[in-house]
Formats: C-alpha cells, structure tokens, sequence
C-alpha cells in the first residue's frame, strides 16, 4: 500500500501523482472524496468533463419554523490531485473510488458547525503562521508557494512524498503537544 500526501488544488502534488500512477500502475486508487458519489466517477473521468467542476450535495428540510438548507460541496480544477488521480487512474484502468465519509455525514457535520472550535486546528493555524513568519513570508499560502510549489515540484517523487511526510509529522507534533498542554 502507498499512501500520497496532498494539498487540495496543488500544481505540484498533481504533477508527481501523475507520474507515481503512470510508474507504479497501480490496480486501485482510493481517493479523497464522499463514498457515497462513487457512482459520479465516471462522469468525472469522461473526456467531455472539463474542470472546473464540483460534486455538490444539498439538504433542505421543513420544519415548524420555515424551510432551511445546507449544502457541500468538493470542488475539482484540472491540477486538483483528486482530479488528477481519477483521470489516470482511469486511464490505466485501476479501479477508482472515494473513500471519505459520504455526504450525509458532511452535510450533518455542516449542522453543527456552531460548536466550539477544535484546539488542534488553532494550533496548526498558528504553527502555520509562525512557520512562514520564521521563513520570511507574508503567510503560510505564501510559504507553500515557494518552498513546496516552486521546489518540491522539480524534484524526484519519493523526495516530494518524503517532504510532505516530514511536514505533516511536524504539524501533528504541533498539535499533539497543544492537545497536552
């Protein structure tokens, strides 16, 4: 099993799943994405879909107050890995399917969305903006830019996938330590 680490619409971790899919063919791919919208996979992988494109789920439900809605959406543009990963792996004939939590469940996470914020996401955000500000960026959006965009782009997959690993193991230290504090 090889799992790929991504950042939603990057240019770099679609270029590299690309190539990894193409060397490795691999007989299954599993991607990010609601299990329940498997059956949208093939309208996805059609040559006649041209991204920008989304799958969007929605519920409204009547109540003794009025009518109200949620809705999610999972967006995909041409350099979206998750795009990237459903064309190619279609092209070479792996079975493709999401394997997230289906939209039901994001729909009813989307209910309450009132609750107190998660401590490990303001961690993260924090180590983020401390990880640009030591590395003389403006923001984390900017830092990525130049030191995964710009760099890890050019460079051999596995190094690609070794930087990303290293990353996410900081960020979940990060947010380890801020859980015990």
């Amino acid at each position: 099993m090889l799992i790929f680490p991504v950042r939603h619409h990057s240019p770099a971790a679609a270029l590299h799943l690309d190539r990894l899919i193409r060397d490795v063919q691999p007989k299954a791919i599993l991607i990010e994405g609601p299990e329940d919208a498997n059956s949208l996979i093939p309208l996805l992988v059609d040559p006649l879909t041209v991204p920008p494109v989304a799958i969007y789920a929605f519920e409204r439900e009547r109540s003794g107050d009025g009518a109200h809605s949620r809705s999610i959406f999972y967006p995909f543009c041409a350099y979206s890995p998750e795009f990237v990963a459903l064309r190619t792996g279609a092209e070479i004939g792996a079975r493709i399917a999401f394997c997230d939590v289906p939209t039901w469940a994001s729909l009813l996470e989307s209910e309450h969305s009132g609750r107190a914020p998660d401590p490990a996401d303001d961690a993260y955000g924090r180590f983020a903006g401390r990880l640009a500000e030591v590395a003389g960026f403006s923001s984390f959006d900017t830092f990525w830019e130049a030191a995964i965009e710009q760099v890890c782009a050019q460079a051999p997959v596995d190094e690609y996938i070794a930087a990303l690993a290293d990353f996410g193991a900081k960020a979940r230290d990060v947010a380890s330590m801020h859980r015990a504090a």
